[in-house]
């Protein structure tokens, strides 16, 4: 199984997924292999419920139900991989295994969840792949993402901008891309669109999309959660709130307040700690 799993992280590389995916895919892989090794099970002849004591086991380890379905979701697309190189003819990762993950409206998404979303979202038409991606490092509301036109698409002092004016009562905003590799994507595939809105769909189907990778991944996900992921990354970098608050498009810094108030415990350890003594 190791050299199997060594090749499916070659594969996916070639295939030119993320590098901190492919960390995280072998991370979770090693744990299930690790598991399999020393419960004396053979990976091509596991049944659900062998993946079933396998989460009962992670959860009495303390792993929370999201942790445990991130993880399923990579063993999935490990399988998956096995069964298109035709090693085995079963996935036993089906869709029942997966555990009730709990989230709020706030809860950003976490390094590993987001790179297992944006894994299941890069399978997408390019228009739908790009709009995520747009979301996760703009910050957009996804109303705001299905009325861009070609026209807001902008390049300011070298870095490219989106120029929202469809927001919430009226709002006019200027964003730049976070990304600088998802920024040219976005300026490329603006250059060739010939009709608008930009990318072609409703609100409504972006929503779709990601209700349909929450299922898939098993990870709680809705778009609104792309735009809270952006705003804790910001936060995480340092950013002003007073800076945030109008990449946001908030009128008032109340509510940008609320995303730094709901930062987890990743984020509070990104700075650094206090020296012993210190009065």
């Amino acid at each position: 199984m190791y050299n199997q799993i060594k090749n499916f992280l070659d594969e996916y590389k070639h295939k030119g997924m993320a590098e901190n995916t492919v960390k995280t895919y072998e991370i979770h892989l090693r744990h299930y292999y690790s598991y399999l090794k020393q419960n004396n099970l053979d990976y091509r002849t596991i049944k659900p419920k062998d993946i079933r004591n396998y989460t009962k086991a992670s959860a009495n380890r303390g792993d929370s139900n999201n942790t445990i379905n991130v993880r399923l979701s990579a063993i999935k697309t490990f399988y998956d991989y096995l069964i298109e190189q035709e090693y085995i003819d079963h996935n036993p990762i089906i869709k029942t295994i997966y555990l009730q993950g709990k989230t709020t409206k706030t809860k950003p998404l976490t390094e590993q969840e987001k790179s297992i979303i944006l894994s299941y979202i890069e399978q997408k038409d390019d228009h739908i792949r790009l709009g995520f991606y747009t979301m996760f490092y703009t910050g957009l509301r996804v109303s705001e993402l299905a009325n861009l036109k070609r026209e807001d698409v902008n390049i300011i002092n070298n870095r490219v901008t989106v120029h929202v004016i469809h927001g919430k009562r009226g709002g006019e905003r200027t964003v730049p891309v976070f990304d600088p590799e998802v920024a040219a994507q976005l300026l490329t595939y603006t250059e060739e669109q010939h009709t608008d809105p930009l990318f072609k769909v409703k609100a409504r189907t972006f929503q779709y999309h990601a209700e349909q990778a929450s299922i898939k991944t098993g990870i709680p996900f809705s778009v609104h959660q792309a735009r809270h992921t952006f705003a804790t990354e910001r936060l995480q970098e340092g950013i002003r709130l007073d800076i945030l608050q109008k990449l946001m498009g908030h009128k008032d810094i109340s509510t940008t307040m609320l995303y730094a108030r709901t930062m987890d415990i990743d984020v509070i350890n990104s700075a650094e700690p206090i020296r012993r003594g210190i009065k």
